[in-house]
């Protein structure tokens, strides 16, 4: 019989760019992280003259091409989604890299 294999909850990380390219080297604004055991996105970073713009985007929900997703009922898919997202202002977003949560 084989061994059940144990979940290990997973957190996913994105970074977020201030667009600068290909005048000038893109800027990091922000960072933000998701955990599954909590379910709960914070705001891991923030560079000072950015950190109001970060504080907007974490308080709000995402457009893409598939719709509407909102941070508040499904937080793991907006950050998911986030790099597919026009985020506006010259803001881009990486897509989530995903870590165990105990790392």
């Amino acid at each position: 019989m084989a061994k059940a294999k144990k979940s290990i909850p997973q957190r996913y990380e994105v970074s977020i760019y201030k667009k600068r390219e290909p005048h000038a080297k893109d800027i990091l604004a922000g960072r933000f992280g998701y955990w599954e055991s909590t379910n709960e996105i914070k705001l891991l970073e923030y560079t000072p003259n950015y950190g109001a713009d970060m504080d907007n985007l974490i308080m709000g929900d995402i457009l893409v091409r598939k719709g509407n997703i909102s941070l508040a009922n499904t937080p793991k898919e907006w950050i998911t989604n986030l790099h597919n997202a026009n985020l506006g202002f010259g803001y881009i977003a990486t897509e989530a890299r995903i870590l165990d949560e105990t790392e």
